[in-house]
């Protein structure tokens, strides 16, 4: 009788986390430049009055680009999402911060799959609902894997990436709600924070592959 080896290779979850890490930051940054550049052949632009989501409501390229790089990006973002949990309850993380995190990432992702799917030109209400349950979602969700990362005392660059994205989103998210609510706040008033919140998100994104997607993170 023969004999077999019946146990299954493990999963590299560091160059697992490099991989998805680094897929993700292409897809979000081409995303966003090529969707940018297809609306400023035709459209007036300006990074303190074009949201970014106002690609995904022009006709043409610039729709087209976006919403197909949003919906490409949304299970990039909960792979790389549940890879760098994995990670974390390598490093000691509890489990059950784990799930709680994974349902929270789950229902941020809904947001952001909702903002892309339906710009703001056809239904308004459920397209800023979208971007609030995204955006504030997200401030959720750094905001307590940040906590986590500086308790296993990983390098300070993780958390701290992620308090800039918990700051950025979070001043974004609540513009964006008082908009047209507050005599001083206008349309215009949260676009700045909104690109502020892209360039974070891909920083606290490039240091989390590199330094996650490494053997062993150094403690500072």
């Amino acid at each position: 009788m023969m004999d077999f080896d019946s146990r299954r290779p493990k999963l590299d979850v560091p160059f697992a986390v490099l991989v998805t890490g680094s897929l993700g930051l292409a897809v979000g940054i081409a995303t966003v430049a090529a969707s940018a550049l297809a609306y400023y052949a035709t459209r007036d632009f300006s990074f303190f009055t074009t949201y970014i989501s106002d690609f995904g409501a022009a006709q043409g390229w610039p729709s087209a680009l976006f919403t197909a790089g949003m919906l490409i990006a949304a299970p990039l973002r909960y792979l790389f999402l549940v890879l760098l949990l994995v990670r974390l309850v390598h490093l000691g993380a509890s489990s059950r911060f784990r799930s709680t995190m994974l349902v929270v990432g789950a229902v941020t992702v809904l947001g952001s799959i909702g903002t892309a799917a339906i710009p703001f030109t056809l239904d308004a209400a459920i397209h800023k609902g979208s971007a609030l349950l995204y955006f504030f979602g997200t401030v959720v969700l750094l905001g307590a894997i940040s906590v986590q990362e500086w308790k296993l005392r990983l390098p300070r660059a993780l958390p701290l990436s992620g308090i800039a994205v918990v700051a950025a989103y979070f001043v974004f998210a609540t513009l964006l709600a008082m908009a047209g609510k507050v005599g001083a706040i206008d349309r215009a008033t949260p676009v700045p924070w909104e690109w502020l919140s892209f360039i974070a998100l891909m920083v606290w994104l490039a240091a989390h592959t590199l330094l996650l997607g490494s053997r062993a993170p150094k403690e500072h």
